[in-house]
């Protein structure tokens, strides 16, 4: 007997506890392990130590059920493993469905090729028997056909990953809106600002955990409908500070709240219908924060930055103008009225609250 027989016997009779069990495993298992390969014992020991175990298959399984778990392994190159321990019928069950999945799509691709290759052959024919010279076409000008070059092994691993990021549990509990089918899977990742402009190499990180390639990095950061600017100490590396390109909900609830219509002077579109503009440029410096942004409408904010406006953003949302003429304006967020209860004061009997004692909640 090889190394490999003696192993398969020791895992497969590895659970039996009682001695005399084992032993009676031992002598059956060896004598017919003499007579054939190391991986048919493997069956022909499980029956035999199945017969042995005190415990029933049943009782097993249900303890080994509790076991069931995903991992993910960080592997090299910008690759991970997906690892998945569960009931053998759902396991077999999913790769099963996969690999007819695979062998249907290689399918269809076979008989795209071989649709082209009769058409292709069809219209050469047709040429030769109106004496058109075939030999001198230009290969380059027919119209490119892509056909799937990926192996089974390759369109499995698409599939399984296309249908756990998209696709719903047919089991769903929740009772919210949008059920489990709404929740998408979310990474972050940091990509170096020379990655996304082409002037290196270099790659991108998927939460400190392992690198990604710089052509996905780009993928995600051109699909993300928003990403945060980090700025990095030069030398150390440190972060020193984190800034978003676009207003958070929160943010925007209360710009719209507190400007409610365009905060161009003599505008009236509402806030809701406006763009959230930085009053200084987010890519000169400026700030994703309350107290450099307001509601403009589309016009008044292109007109503002390409027609020589300038805008300064003083306590308490107000705006000061200075128009390309030079004449200067002051726009305030529109006032409130605000019903006070018989008896309670009225106007005048309280001071306004001192926006630089009572600042925005952001």
């Amino acid at each position: 007997m090889s190394r490999a027989h003696v192993k398969v016997i020791v895992d497969t009779g590895a659970e039996l506890a009682d001695p005399g069990a084992r032993e009676s495993y031992e002598r059956d298992v060896l004598g017919y392990a003499e007579t054939t390969s190391a991986a048919r014992v493997r069956s022909y020991a499980e029956q035999v130590a199945e017969n042995l175990n005190p415990l029933s298959m049943q009782e097993r399984h249900d303890d080994a059920v509790l076991d069931r778990r995903i991992w993910v392994e960080d592997l090299r190159d910008g690759m991970s493993m997906l690892g998945a321990i569960g009931p053998s019928v759902e396991v077999h069950g999913v790769y099963d469905r996969l690999t007819r999945q695979g062998k249907t799509i290689k399918a269809a691709d076979r008989a795209a090729r071989r649709n082209t290759t009769e058409t292709r052959t069809g219209d050469d024919e047709a040429s030769k028997a109106d004496g058109a010279d075939v030999g001198t076409g230009d290969v380059d000008s027919e119209p490119s056909v892509w056909f799937d070059e990926r192996t089974l092994d390759q369109i499995r691993t698409d599939l399984l990953l296309d249908m756990m990021l998209t696709a719903s549990p047919s089991v769903d509990p929740t009772g919210v809106e949008g059920g489990l089918g709404a929740i998408r899977g979310h990474v972050q990742v940091t990509v170096p600002a020379t990655t996304l402009a082409g002037t290196t190499l270099g790659g991108a990180q998927l939460n400190g955990k392992c690198a990604v390639d710089p052509e996905t990095a780009k993928i995600l950061a051109g699909n993300a409908p928003g990403f945060d600017r980090v700025f990095l100490d030069p030398i150390t590396g440190t972060v020193l500070a984190v800034d978003r390109r676009f207003a958070t909900p929160a943010q925007k609830r209360y710009l719209v709240a507190r400007d409610i219509r365009c905060r161009f002077p003599g505008c009236r579109r509402p806030a809701t219908e406006c763009d959230i503009d930085h009053r200084e440029d987010w890519a000169l410096g400026g700030k994703t924060d309350v107290e450099n942004m307001g509601a403009f409408c589309e016009s008044h904010h292109a007109l503002k930055q390409a027609a020589g406006w300038t805008v300064v953003q003083m306590p308490g949302g107000r705006l000061h103008f200075t128009a390309p003429s030079g004449l200067e304006y002051d726009d305030d967020p529109p006032p409130r009225v605000m019903f006070m209860p018989d008896g309670v004061g009225g106007p005048g009997d309280a001071d306004p609250p001192d926006p630089e004692v009572c600042p925005a909640p952001f």
